[in-house]
This record gives C-alpha cells, sequence and structure tokens, in this order.
C-alpha cells in the first residue's frame, strides 16, 4: 500500500498541476500515517520528501543525515547524495559521491541509482563514469541518459584533444589528432544512438550539432539545428547557432534571419552584449574620446561604425555586422568557461578582434626542466600569433607571459601575449576580410570624367571595365545587381544608383554612366552576378572635377579608335570611343580628351594653344637612366599646334606615334592656354609603353 502510494505521489507532484500537487501531499501524509513504526527507513524517506515538496531542504538534508545512521536503505543514499551534489564544497561533493557510490552497491540493478552514481563520477573519475554508462546501457540499452553521458565525454575528450600536440623536446612535438579524431567518431555515434531512440531529443540533436560545428562541418550541423527549429521556433540558443551555421555557410540571408529571431526571444541583457558592450570591448580604447562618456554618445557611434564598415552597400544586410555577431556567438559557444561567458575571456576577445585564427597548436602539459608546463594554446593569423595558458587547469586560458623569478607553474609559448594585446587594443584593434555569398572576382576598370551632355551644371562618370573570363557564359549576357553609392567625409549620401543590368559578353568592354554633383568623398562601386552571386567590390576616395565655368579639360582617354558613331562604348556626342581598361600600350594610341569654357572674343571665336609632351617618367629609373635621358630623343616628344574655333567647349582627338621611343613608363601632359583669357590648365596621365621588335 506505502509503495502504491508512493508511486502516486510522484505522477502528481510530477504532473505540475496545483490541485494534483495538493492531493499528492494528501497521499504522503496518508502514507506516513499508514506506516506503522514511525521509526521505520519509508518513515524519514517519506518525511524528507515531504519537506523536499516544501523547497525545506535543510531539514530535508538533516533528517537524511539522521536517518542514514540507523539504516542500510539505498534510497536513503540515493536522496542524500542528490542533495549534497549540487553544492559547490569540495567536501560535500566527496560525501555525495560516497552516498550514490553505496546506493549503486546496495542496489546494482537500480538504474536510478547507477544513473546519479555516474553523473558525479564524472567529476572525480572520468574514465571509471565512462566504463559505468557502459555497464548501465548493459542493464538497458535503451537509456538515452547514458548514451547522452557517453557522448558528452567524448565530446569533452575531442575538444581537448583536437589540434593537441605533446611536447618531445623543444623542437620536436608529437600530433595527437588521431586519438582526436577517435573521440570525435565515438561522440558522434553515441549521440546518434539517442537519437535512434528519440529522434526529436533536444539535447542529443542540440549538441551534436555544436560538435559537427567544432569539427567545421556547418552544413550537418545545420539540418540538426532546423529539426528543433521546426518545434523550438522561439528558442534564442537554437536561432542563434542557426545564424552562426548559415553565416559558415554564407547563406546571408538566412543567417540574418535567424539572428534577428535569436535577438528577438533572448534576454534583455544577452542583447545589450550583442548590440553595445561587445563593440565597446573591441573599440576601445582606439575610440574612447570619439565614442564619448556617455551611454548614448557611444551606441550613436557604434551605429555609425557599422554603417561605414558595410563592406556592400547592395545587400539588404551588413555583412561586417553578421560577422561580429557569428565571432561573439562561436566565442560563446565553444570559450565559455566557469567564471565567464566567450566573448568575455581572453580568447573570446581575440575572436572578437581578429576571428578565428589560421591554426591552432594546443600542447599537451608535460614536467620540464624550469617547471611544470601548463597546457597552452598558440593561435596563428596571417601577422602575429597569440598564447594562452590554462594557468589553473580549469580551462580558463588568459594570454600567456613569461615566468616570474622562481615561478614553477609556466607557460610553453615563449612570448609576452599579455603585453602583445595591450599594444594591438590601441594600433591594431580590429581584422576584417570581407567575405561573401560568392566568390569575389575583380575587373580592370578606368574611371572617366566629362561635363554632362544634359546637365551642363553636373559631370558624367564613366566607369569602363572588362567582365573577367570565369564569368563569361555561352547565352551571351550577364544579368548583374550594379550599385554606385557616393559618400562625403561625414558619411553622408551624396549619390545611389542601384540597377539591375544586362552586360553583353561578347563584348570587350562594359560601362556604368553615373551624373553627379560636383564634389568630394568616397564612392563604391559594386556588381553581384544574380546566379552564383559573385561579388566584386571596389572603393577608394573620389573628387567629382567641376567642369561648370572655368577653363578645364576632362579626363584623357587612350583609345585605338575613335568612331564617328555609336560604335563605342564610351559616347561622347559625336564620338565613341573604346577607353584601354589598362596603362599598357604600344607604337599607336589615340589620345581623347575635351575642352571646356572656353573664351570667345566678340566675333565669336575662341582661340587656343595645345602642348602634349610624353617624357619618359624618373620615377625609379636611378641616376644613370636620368642621365641618358639628357642625350637621347628616343625617350621624349613635344607636339604643340593652335586652334581658332567657333565653340566653349570642344572634343579632340589626337593620334600619337610613341614607336620612335624606348619601351617604359611616360607622363603624358596635355597643357591648354586660353589665349583669350591669358589663362592655361593642364592635366596628366602615365602609361607604360611596350614596344614590339617590329616598331624599334
Amino acid at each position: 500500500m506505502l509503495g502504491l502510494l508512493d508511486v502516486a505521489y510522484r505522477k502528481m507532484v510530477a504532473s505540475g498541476k496545483f490541485i494534483l500537487q495538493i492531493a499528492a501531499l494528501v497521499l504522503l501524509n496518508a502514507a506516513i500515517s499508514l506506516s506503522q513504526q514511525t521509526d521505520s527507513s519509508a518513515y524519514y524517506i517519506n518525511l524528507a520528501r515531504q519537506y523536499l515538496f516544501s523547497r525545506d531542504t535543510l531539514t530535508a538534508e538533516k533528517l537524511l543525515e539522521k536517518s542514514v545512521e540507523k539504516f542500510e536503505e539505498p534510497e536513503i543514499y540515493y536522496l542524500l547524495g542528490k542533495l549534497k551534489s549540487v553544492k559547490k564544497d569540495f567536501g560535500e561533493r566527496n560525501r555525495a559521491y560516497r552516498f550514490l557510490r553505496k546506493a549503486a552497491l546496495l542496489e546494482p540493478g537500480n538504474l536510478k541509482y547507477r544513473l546519479a552514481y555516474a553523473s558525479i563520477l564524472k567529476d572525480f573519475a572520468r574514465v571509471s563514469a565512462y566504463w559505468e554508462y557502459k555497464e548501465i546501457l548493459k542493464l538497458d540499452s535503451t537509456s538515452i541518459e547514458a548514451y547522452l553521458n557517453l557522448a558528452e565525454l567524448k565530446d569533452e575528450d575531442f575538444t581537448n584533444y583536437n589540434n593537441s600536440y605533446r611536447k618531445l623536446s623543444d623542437e620536436f612535438y608529437a600530433s595527437l589528432q588521431e586519438y582526436a579524431n577517435e573521440d570525435f567518431e565515438e561522440a558522434e555515434k553515441y549521440y546518434r544512438e539517442a537519437l535512434s531512440i528519440d529522434s526529436v531529443n533536444y539535447e542529443a540533436n542540440y549538441k551534436l550539432a555544436l560538435l559537427y560545428m567544432k569539427a567545421g562541418d556547418y552544413e550537418k550541423a545545420a539540418g540538426l539545428l532546423q529539426r528543433l527549429y521546426s518545434s523550438e521556433k522561439k528558442d534564442a540558443k537554437i536561432n542563434l547557432a542557426l545564424g552562426l551555421c548559415y553565416y559558415k555557410l554564407r547563406n546571408f540571408m538566412e543567417s540574418r534571419r535567424f539572428y534577428t529571431r535569436a535577438f528577438r526571444y533572448m534576454a534583455p541583457e544577452e542583447r545589450e552584449e550583442y548590440d553595445y558592450e561587445s563593440a565597446v570591448k573591441m573599440l576601445q580604447p582606439v575610440f574612447d574620446e570619439a565614442m564619448g562618456d556617455n551611454e548614448y554618445k557611444k551606441k550613436r557611434f557604434i551605429k555609425f561604425y557599422w554603417e561605414v564598415n558595410d563592406p556592400l552597400y547592395l545587400t539588404e544586410y551588413n555583412e561586417r555586422l553578421l560577422e561580429h555577431y557569428s565571432r561573439l556567438t562561436f566565442a560563446n559557444l565553444f570559450l565559455n568557461n566557469d567564471e565567464k561567458k566567450g566573448w568575455q575571456t581572453d580568447r573570446g576577445e581575440i575572436i572578437l578582434r581578429y576571428g578565428e585564427p589560421l591554426n591552432i597548436m594546443r600542447i599537451r602539459p608535460s614536467m620540464g626542466e624550469a617547471g611544470y608546463e601548463m597546457k597552452t594554446d598558440v593561435w596563428n593569423y596571417d601577422e602575429f600569433s597569440f598564447g594562452f595558458t590554462d594557468m589553473a587547469l580549469n580551462d580558463n586560458f588568459i594570454f600567456s607571459a613569461p615566468p616570474a623569478d622562481k615561478e614553477k607553474v609556466i607557460s610553453q609559448y615563449a612570448f609576452n601575449s599579455h603585453e602583445f594585446i595591450q599594444y594591438l587594443r590601441k594600433s591594431y584593434y580590429s581584422r576584417y576580410a570581407p567575405v561573401y555569398e560568392g566568390n569575389e572576382f575583380t575587373i580592370p576598370k578606368k574611371t572617366f570624367y566629362f561635363r554632362s551632355l544634359s546637365y551642363p551644371s553636373k559631370t558624367e562618370m564613366h566607369i569602363v571595365f572588362r567582365i573577367p573570363d570565369s564569368l563569361k557564359k555561352k547565352t551571351g549576357s550577364l544579368k548583374m545587381e550594379t550599385g554606385f553609392f557616393f559618400f562625403d567625409e561625414y558619411h553622408n549620401q551624396l549619390a545611389k544608383i542601384v540597377e539591375n543590368k544586362n552586360f553583353e559578353t561578347a563584348k570587350a568592354f562594359n560601362e556604368f554612366v553615373a551624373v553627379l554633383e560636383p564634389d568630394s568623398g568616397y564612392y563604391s562601386f559594386e556588381l553581384i552576378e544574380n546566379t552564383s552571386r559573385s561579388t566584386c567590390v571596389t572603393r577608394g576616395a573620389l573628387n567629382v572635377p567641376d567642369f561648370g565655368k572655368s577653363l578645364s579639360i576632362s579626363s584623357l582617354v587612350l583609345t585605338d579608335s575613335v568612331y564617328f558613331n555609336g560604335e563605342g562604348i564610351l559616347k561622347r556626342r559625336p564620338y565613341s570611343v573604346n577607353p584601354h581598361t589598362e596603362d599598357t600600350v604600344e607604337g599607336k594610341i589615340f589620345l581623347y580628351y575635351e575642352i571646356y569654357n572656353l573664351l570667345k572674343k566678340k566675333d565669336g571665336i575662341a582661340e587656343f594653344r595645345q602642348n602634349i609632351k610624353i617624357t619618359r617618367s624618373e620615377d625609379g629609373a636611378g641616376f644613370i637612366s636620368a642621365i641618358k635621358n639628357l642625350f637621347s630623343n628616343r625617350n621624349s616628344i613635344t607636339l604643340t599646334n593652335k586652334y581658332k574655333t567657333d565653340r566653349s567647349d570642344i572634343h579632340l582627338f589626337i593620334r600619337l606615334d610613341m614607336r620612335a621611343l624606348e619601351s617604359g613608363k611616360y607622363d603624358v601632359v596635355v597643357e591648354i592656354e586660353d589665349l583669350n583669357a591669358k589663362k592655361s590648365v593642364n592635366t596628366k596621365l602615365q602609361l607604360y609603353l611596350l614596344q614590339r621588335a617590329s616598331n624599334q
């Protein structure tokens, strides 16, 4: 009777329903009253449960302490062991270990006792815990808890030994990767066993996904997390992990979607870490003055910082910000310790600032001549390396530093990372190489400026470029998202042109035209191929010239031909040309340009002189070459012409025959003298002349 009431009590308490919980108390009291012996083990057990139900754990523990001296009852040992196992005091946890071990020995067929004993064994003897869980599976081959714990033990071993080396001497290290790979396979097997019993088990799916992420297999991880997401859409933890997976898989739209959902459902203080605290940590101390001394100013500066550092304005999302979220998420998933969240640790700071390292070398602890050499991580980047040492053997890796005098616990990294990061925080606070959804490509291009034919007060900017062979298709056309963005020095947008354009791949040249107000700032010219998402971004300073009122010259254009129709890609009525997108020319070449705002006399005639001088560039030429130029007529050409015209703005082209010049780098200077206004203006370009043997 007492046993039946005990079962009913457990079920009612587990139901979570208030009425049933009250009924459980009544049943529990009935069970106690039915006990004929108030000094029996059953009496103490049920009374302790009553106290536990009312959350009076202290009284329950005292009662069980008293009863354990009287009765050799496994349930008493079990309850007392569970109470003491949650305490942080080592002595109390040691007593918990003894009590749970006693319960398992007294009743070896009881899975509840065996699982509790195996759980606390993990803190005292991990190998013994492993074999205890194996024994439990012999009792019950469907125990998900046993499979999960076996998987976690091997998961921890994989984490600990992945990229690890054993020091054999100062010069030689032995890789332990083979053992790490075995641990990975075993952990994966046990997680899979748990999922074969319960395919939607939260813990098995989530932890197996993290195991795959640690191994770099984000596609498998995403599949498992999506399984959980179908029933746990409001779980911030799952959304964060999916955001990281899709970022690594270069599906940035999905990555942003899951990060956005994660922010919606996470606690406000965690959201503050993503939006504010982590950014402040990264940007200090470089931008202390710019950020200001209060939270509002800092948040405004951080928002501005992310906007300026967006590497691709064409997309709806900010790739740099997604990278920041992914770095922080990675650190929190894999670099936590008992004291700090992952991004707050020393290793987490480096992830936040510089991303994941190219490679990691973990050196196992060993006894050396100078003392005990602690477990040390060495992270290698292109430009530098960092060392982190687990000085307390608690997985709290801190920046490595040389040992103090007579110190016997030492790092295995020779340099002082603690001092190095203090220098880098001020001089090289962050590192980011843009990553796009598709492959990155470059284009040979040239930018030319002319007065607008339709809006004389504005300037036409022509970007002429070649499509790389890797993108050309047999269809003859290529559809691309095209964007041009122009900002002033304060990041105020001066121009934005976004188009979906079809480019003809058979053409030698393609062109993008923008009509702009004269101004200075910086620009971004962006192309995204619609199918492969291959991306090209070119950025830099931009000074849009003003051709409005004063005497001025357009850009100088090198071209093989000048057309009197629309055959050329760059159209300037009545002419059109196909500009060179590279600076190398051979022998003969046309030079095209335009002159604006010539002064006409009362008779309506403008008069000007054109001086073109082509001289060998002395950049890096050296003393001997400079002396040679003084006595050689094969290193310069001067052309002078005088013109009269009835127009203030004229288009000019001239054929340059440079076959008499030697190969090399040349400056081409065009000077225009307005003879009526007594003013002059000049501009220049630089080219590299490549002479063929037949041209010499």
